[in-house]
């Protein structure tokens, strides 16, 4: 029969552990009989998971810009991984979980939850989100004293300038361009001058490093013009 053993927890004593450490182990029992012989009772090495899966996506950006922002369809590559294997990786997808594809896939979503379990059940749930630019740059207009907006009517005096400012909350403006009166196309200064009196057909186009742009038109009035209002081609 046994009489007394003691058991060597990665070269440490140790009594049976409520709560057995993280990693590899070792656990060696030395054992002695009622005859008085002692050996080495059993030797085994093992590992503790004591965490679930890692959850890891990358997202593949758009276009050239210096910001981190993405325009939908996000493309995306997730992984998980665990010291005991995953057992299931799914992504939630109008409230219904789906397996997460193993090659890189398009996101229509700019927030996705994700769920990964490992061999022993552990589960990890994730929400990731990506800042998406889906909008075109702003136009703001701004007027001089005694200048006057009415809709797509503006009313200045000759001589008068027109601030202009061109704004983009997400990956920036590329590129903002105006015109009057169906001639060329040219960048925008800060500021328009209209010098004579008249009318005036005034457009001005801005594009963002996504290529979303917009273009936004006004009838533009200096003093008591002798010209008619322009038209639209």
């Amino acid at each position: 029969g046994v009489a007394s053993f003691k058991a060597f927890l990665n070269q440490s004593e140790t009594t049976a552990p409520d709560l057995w450490p993280p990693g590899e182990q070792q656990l060696i029992i030395y054992a002695t009989d009622k005859a008085g012989n002692a050996g080495r009772a059993g030797q085994t090495r093992f590992f503790v998971d004591g965490s679930p899966p890692e959850i890891l996506c990358e997202a593949a950006q758009s276009g050239s810009t210096l910001v981190q922002v993405y325009q939908l369809p996000i493309s995306l590559s997730c992984r998980s991984s665990d010291d005991s294997g995953v057992s299931e990786f799914l992504m939630r997808t109008d409230d219904v979980w789906i397996p997460v594809p193993d090659a890189s896939f398009q996101s229509q979503q700019a927030d996705l939850t994700l769920m990964a379990r490992d061999g022993l059940g552990q589960t990890r749930q994730r929400t990731l989100s990506w800042p998406v630019d889906d909008q075109p740059p702003a136009i703001q207009i701004d007027l001089p004293d005694g200048g006057r907006i009415d809709g797509n009517d503006i009313f200045i005096d000759p001589g008068d300038r027109i601030a202009v400012t061109i704004s983009d909350g997400g990956v920036g403006v590329m590129e903002a361009q105006y015109r009057y009166n169906d001639r060329d196309w040219v960048d925008i200064p800060e500021t328009i001058r209209f010098v004579d009196r008249g009318w005036y057909l005034l457009d001005i186009e801005a594009i963002d490093h996504f290529g979303q742009s917009t273009t936004q038109y006004w009838y533009v009035r200096t003093g008591s013009p002798r010209s008619q209002r322009p038209r639209r081609s």
